[in-house]
């Protein structure tokens, strides 16, 4: 993507790791601010389903809804992704996909060592450079 313009919903000690030029903490609820440029969206738990509306809301609306123009979307589990069909008009399967070969492991803002969550992830893209996804992420699994 060339770099990350916003991450809604992030805080200060992620975004040393993400990098966004902007990020919404939770005060700041993400879900009611523009989404704009390239998004990177790591959904907090137990809000899964409003995320995943809000990206595609942005993504189907992107020419009157502040331009986005590219997002990641880092997922987890066959069972988020079940959940997410037929909550929006689309789905994550509806976009290419990286099924990475291992977990991926999460920094801790704590400063603790990063660990492997309990389920495997996936990684969706929304945008018009599916190559430089494919070229991006092919080395940690199998793109769809």
């Amino acid at each position: 993507m060339d770099g990350i313009d916003l991450d809604p919903a992030s805080d200060a000690d992620a975004n040393r790791l993400v990098g966004a030029k902007k990020f919404y903490a939770l005060s700041e609820d993400g879900l009611t601010q523009p989404w704009f440029g390239r998004v990177f969206v790591n959904p907090p738990g137990g809000q899964v389903r409003p995320f995943w509306c809000r990206l595609i809301e942005h993504w189907m609306q992107r020419e009157t809804m502040g331009g986005m123009e590219q997002a990641i979307w880092i997922g987890y589990s066959l069972e988020q992704l079940q959940q997410l069909q037929g909550i929006a008009p689309c789905s994550p399967l509806d976009f290419p996909l990286c099924v990475p070969k291992k977990r991926i492991k999460f920094y801790r803002t704590d400063g603790g060592k990063a660990d492997a969550p309990t389920h495997a992830n996936y990684i969706c893209y929304l945008g018009p450079w599916i190559s430089r996804f494919i070229n991006a992420f092919s080395h940690l699994g199998d793109i769809a």
